[in-house]
């Protein structure tokens, strides 16, 4: 039995130090939850205008509305796949002009708006709005709507924050574009739904 007693506490030895390394792993980490954010849900209505001017005339007025809600981020999308003709026929005079000429082919851009909107309701009673939007368009050179013309595409893009109260109103920004010359202005309105 002497003989045996070394491999038996070695035995041992060896079971009770892996019982030991068992006990001392850390636990993993708990699963993530997600849950809803703490605290009454505020129901708001923000609306944006985009509105376009042009030697002080008012040519477009483009209204957006989103209903969210406090600590929410909401999108809207919106806009069209625009054809507009790529290539030109050659200019041919006489009979020549009627027997021959070729077709148009046209070519398509992506015009519309993008609006982003996170508020955020702060301890005063007013709200935090975090506002990206972009907005591309198509026009014609020389004021002609014509798709003959050259086609230009405006784009217009911001991102801001405006601090609003309920019912109030405020600017996001106002930008020239350099090539039609009209001014696009962004109003936006906050309204608290009861």
């Amino acid at each position: 039995m002497k003989q045996h007693a070394p491999a038996v506490i070695a035995l041992l030895f060896t079971a009770v130090s892996a019982s030991a390394q068992q006990a001392q792993k850390p636990e993993p980490p708990p699963a993530p939850t997600t849950s809803a954010p703490s605290g009454p849900v505020v129901p708001l209505r923000v609306q944006l205008v985009i509105s376009k001017s042009k030697d002080d005339k008012k040519i477009a007025s483009l209204p957006y509305t989103i209903s969210t809600a406090a600590g929410r981020n909401s999108r809207l999308r919106i806009g069209a796949d625009a054809p507009y003709s790529s290539t030109r026929p050659a200019q041919k005079g006489g009979a020549e002009a009627q027997t021959t000429s070729p077709p148009v082919s046209f070519a398509y851009r992506t015009v519309g708006t993008a609006i982003d909107c996170t508020p955020t309701a702060l301890a005063d009673g007013r709200f935090r709005l975090d506002l990206t939007i972009s907005h591309d368009s198509i026009t014609y050179v020389n004021d002609t709507a014509s798709p003959q013309g050259p086609p230009v595409f405006p784009t217009f893009s911001a991102t801001n924050a405006l601090i609003l109260r309920d019912g109030e109103t405020g600017q996001m920004a106002v930008a020239a574009d350099p090539i039609t010359g009209e001014v696009v202005r962004v109003d936006v309105t906050l309204t608290l739904l009861k």
